[in-house]
């Protein structure tokens, strides 16, 4: 799904020390959320929040002069937005009284930065749920708070989306256009131990196809791209208007005339390995007799990737 229209949500950063509001800025201005204002203090925050209007306020707990506890409670007077709590200040005490307060989450530094951005994406995502766009696929449109199915042969007869069909089609249309993995596609629906599962998955598939497509033999929407990590050269027959997210490795031991198609979530680095921008794991490539890369773990990577047409 896209969820573009949450990253033009208005942030309000309220922390005492400038490195901090610089580095917390940084990560949410390269995840794409455009608008952010920041304040050291609760005065400055207050002056911020009448002119800025904020939808989402990330408070520290301790200010120079007063808490953020306090200025929570005034901030919502002028405003019911959502309030993450961002601090040092880990005690059970704490907590309880944020939540007591009514903040939506409240996380303790240090910080994982994608632990952030999940946290903010799902705050944003059940405060401005009504805002989330339907998806429109060739032939139905995908209702992914209702989980539903709307043919446009029958837009009066919603056909329901199991969970893991849910979470299938959510996957491939927040990667929209992009060739998304068996394995990326099999750790979306069964979680961090995904291995064995690709002739379910393949299930699954089909009998989301039986939902979406005007002839699942013959589909529009949900194709299947075969040949994942062929030589470069043959890539050149898939459709242009959807490219590979290609790897081009610097390690010498690897040959980078063959660079490996991965999901978009990982990218290579310097030392030959692929960083899981998801998780914060390197994973170590290496290449078997035949060439194929292959996991450190000796599994071969996903030969075959799905992706999804949205639109006419």
């Amino acid at each position: 799904m896209n969820l573009d229209y949450l990253k033009n949500k208005r942030i309000l950063l309220v922390d005492d020390e400038p490195g901090l509001r610089d580095m917390v800025t940084s990560i949410l201005m390269n995840e794409g959320f455009s608008q952010v204002r920041t304040a050291g203090s609760v005065r400055e925050a207050l002056a911020a929040a009448e002119t800025f209007r904020p939808e989402l306020a990330i408070l520290d707990v301790m200010l120079p002069d007063g808490d953020g506890f306090s200025l929570m409670e005034m901030l919502r007077k002028d405003g019911d937005y959502p309030v993450l709590f961002l601090t040092a200040r880990g005690e059970e005490e704490d907590k309880f009284r944020g939540f007591g307060l009514g903040a939506d989450d409240y996380m303790v530094k240090p910080f994982l930065p994608k632990e952030l951005i999940f946290r903010i994406t799902a705050i944003l995502r059940r405060t401005y749920k009504s805002d989330a766009p339907v998806v429109s696929l060739r032939y139905c449109k995908i209702d992914f708070e209702r989980a539903e199915a709307l043919r446009e042969a029958a837009p009066n007869d919603p056909l329901p989306l199991t969970a893991k069909e849910h979470a299938i089609l959510l996957t491939l249309c927040r990667n929209a256009g992009r060739i998304v993995t068996i394995d990326a596609l099999c750790e979306a629906a069964w979680g961090d131990n995904p291995y064995g599962y690709e002739n379910s998955l393949m299930a699954h598939i089909r009998r989301i196809r039986e939902k979406i497509e005007e002839n699942p033999s013959k589909p529009e929407s949900l194709i299947t791209v075969k040949g994942l990590g062929k030589q470069h050269e043959k890539r050149s027959q898939i459709n242009p208007a959807f490219p590979y997210h290609l790897i081009t490795w610097h390690n010498p031991a690897l040959r980078p005339e063959y660079p490996c198609a991965l999901h978009p979530g990982f990218q290579a680095d310097s030392r030959g390995v692929a960083l899981d921008h998801c998780s914060g794991n390197r994973r170590g490539i290496t290449e078997d007799g035949q060439g194929q890369r292959i996991h450190s773990a000796g599994r071969s990577l996903s030969r075959t990737g799905t992706r999804i047409c949205l639109g006419h």
